[in-house]
């Protein structure tokens, strides 16, 4: 029975590819489903790639629901005893989109980084707005984050996230440690001056 299930076909590889497109796009989008995704590489090929790389994994992942539904339905089709319905409800109700975006967010948590600067005082950072030019959108940050930490060590003001941008050039990466979860930004190059910046305006909260 479970051969006949997971009998490859074309229906439920389409399927399932489209289950896995649609999944892509979701977590893109609004990163608060799942995980804040970006498949921007350093060209047009290595963008391609990553897009092709992630469509065929998350495919061959969806690939047992597909073949739940679709054993689902011959089960249904044949008039076939109940408990033989078990198996293929059981793939669909442990392998689904809401259940493999769960084991994910269980699964691939974000280290949590380690606070070298150990003040007390100061404040909290929420984002005002994002630049046109900024690719802090892109990584997943979102106007009313608020950001607590930068690469591992705690922030208590803007100069500080200011002072930690202008040790790195246009194109190094940075962590941000925000109310939901460490987002990693690429820094963008400011159109004004060349230099390294997040461009993301902050208002300073939580004062203390």
């Amino acid at each position: 029975m479970l051969k006949e299930i997971f009998k490859p076909t074309l229906m439920k590889v389409v399927f399932a590819f489209g289950v896995a497109v649609l999944y892509l796009i979701i977590v893109y989008s609004i990163p608060y489903f799942g995980l804040s995704v970006s498949y921007k590489g350093d060209s047009l090929f290595q963008t391609l790639l990553n897009l092709t790389v992630s469509v065929t994994v998350i495919t061959l992942l969806y690939y047992p629901m597909s073949c739940g539904l679709f054993g689902i339905c011959a089960a249904i089709k044949k008039k076939s005893e109940w408990w033989s319905l078990l198996i293929p409800i059981l793939v669909v109700l442990l392998w689904n989109p809401v259940t493999f975006n769960y084991m994910l967010k269980v699964l691939i948590k974000p280290k949590p980084s380690t606070v070298v600067n150990q003040q007390t005082e100061g404040c909290s950072l929420s984002v005002v707005s994002i630049s046109d030019f900024s690719l802090a959108d892109d990584a997943g940050l979102r106007v009313g984050d608020v950001v607590t930490g930068v690469d591992g060590v705690k922030i208590t003001s803007v100069n500080d996230l200011i002072a930690n941008s202008q040790k790195k050039q246009p194109g190094d990466k940075t962590s941000l440690e925000t109310d939901h979860g460490i987002i990693i930004v690429e820094l963008a190059e400011d159109p004004q001056n060349g230099g390294p910046v997040l461009g993301v305006k902050f208002k300073e909260i939580n004062c203390r």
